[in-house]
């Protein structure tokens, strides 16, 4: 499983995972510090119905949500530069199916370190057993889409005035996913 439990600090963890550039682990309550301009900012407001967070409510999240999401680390200089969740795919049913999600720090973006982390996230959530990955996104988005396609996800098609953001705008939410089959043998 991907989940190890570290009996000593009394609370399970997701083992560190490696990628070319990044290190993703689990988050730390120091993390908050790193994650809330990141998380509060225009970048990720301008595709994201998430609320501001004070520091102390990024902690308590971090705490709650050490489960299921993961902390981006720059291997070159440590930097905290994003994060990454999954949690049940309400839209399936009767169906091993976790929902994406991820924010990125708006400077890193665009060099491919959230492709690199959704590919990797990808082979270790299909290898604990997950029958379907899926992730939604604002037709606006572009810059995910494209990291959905670049991952191999399917685009399934988009709920019309599905998401209201905290400016009162409402958003078609686009629909991704990619199964383990699909995974398995590259594509459909």
């Amino acid at each position: 499983m991907f989940l190890v439990y570290f009996e000593e600090k009394g609370a399970s963890c997701l083992e560190v995972i490696q990628t070319e550039r990044l290190i993703l682990r689990p988050p730390v309550l120091e993390d908050a510090a790193a994650l809330l301009p990141i998380r509060n900012s225009d970048f990720v407001f301008a595709f994201n119905p998430m609320k501001p967070m004070s520091e102390a409510q990024m902690r308590e999240n971090l705490d709650k949500e050490r489960e299921r999401m993961v902390v981006l680390e720059k291997k070159e200089d440590n930097t905290v530069i994003g994060a990454f969740f999954w949690s049940e795919d309400k839209l399936r049913y009767r169906v091993a199916a976790l929902c994406l999600s991820y924010y990125l720090a708006q400077q890193e973006s665009g060099k491919g370190y959230m492709t690199e982390t959704l590919r990797k996230m990808t082979e270790q959530l299909f290898l604990q057993g997950t029958q379907v990955l899926s992730l939604r996104c604002y037709k606006e988005n572009i810059a995910s889409a494209k990291v959905a396609e670049k991952s191999g996800f399917v685009h399934e098609g988009c709920i019309r005035c599905a998401v209201l953001d905290n400016s009162g705008v409402l958003h078609d939410d686009c629909i991704y996913s990619l199964t383990r089959e699909e995974y398995q043998t590259g594509g459909r």
